[in-house]
C-alpha cells in the first residue's frame, strides 16, 4: 500500500468516525467505540472492494469548484433568508401540523419489541423531515402523531 493510498485510508476513517460522532449527538464511551467499529468496518470494506475490482474509486470530473461554488452560494442565500426573518421580528409564515401515523404492531409504545418501535419512529421522522420546509419538532407515541413544522412557501411572484 502506497503512503498517498494509506493517508487516504487514514483521512476516510477520521472523517467517517467524525461524522458518526457528529450525528450521534454524543461523545460518551459507547458511541465513540461504535464511530471506531463504524468507521473501520467502511474503511475495510472500501479497501477490500478496491483489490478484489482492481480499482480505485475516483471521483473525476465532478466540477469541485463550481459545486462547491454553488453550494457555498445556497448557503449564503438560506442564512440571509433565515436572518432576515428573524431580525423583522414577524411572526413566521410557517404552521405546526399534527400528523397520524400507524405503528405495525398496533402498540402506541412500539409493540412488544421498543427498540424495533423506536427505529421505526426515527425512520419515520427522518423521512418527513427530509423534504425542504418541514421539521419533524415531536413524536408523540402515545397519541401515534408526529408534530411536525412547515415552513410556509413564498407567494409566486406576480412578475411586476
Amino acid at each position: 500500500m502506497t503512503a498517498r493510498r494509506l493517508g487516504a485510508r487514514v483521512a476516510a476513517f477520521i472523517l467517517l468516525a467524525g461524522s458518526y460522532l457528529v450525528l450521534a449527538g454524543a461523545t460518551s464511551g459507547d458511541e465513540c467505540i461504535a464511530a471506531v467499529l463504524t468507521a473501520a468496518v467502511a474503511v475495510m470494506l472500501a479497501e477490500f472492494l478496491s483489490r478484489v475490482s482492481g480499482r480505485d474509486f475516483v471521483l473525476q470530473d465532478i466540477g469541485w469548484p463550481r459545486l462547491i461554488g454553488a453550494t457555498l452560494v445556497t448557503l449564503l442565500r438560506d442564512v440571509v433568508s433565515v436572518g432576515a426573518v428573524l431580525a423583522s421580528r414577524k411572526p413566521d409564515n410557517g404552521s405546526f401540523e399534527r400528523r397520524r401515523y400507524t405503528d405495525p404492531d398496533g402498540d402506541p409504545a412500539g409493540g412488544n419489541d421498543q427498540q424495533a418501535g423506536a427505529g421505526r419512529r426515527a425512520i419515520l421522522t427522518l423521512a418527513t423531515s427530509l423534504p425542504p420546509g418541514s421539521f419533524v419538532i415531536d413524536v408523540m407515541p402515545a397519541q401515534r402523531e408526529l408534530l411536525v413544522h412547515r415552513l410556509a412557501r413564498r407567494p409566486a411572484s406576480s412578475g411586476h
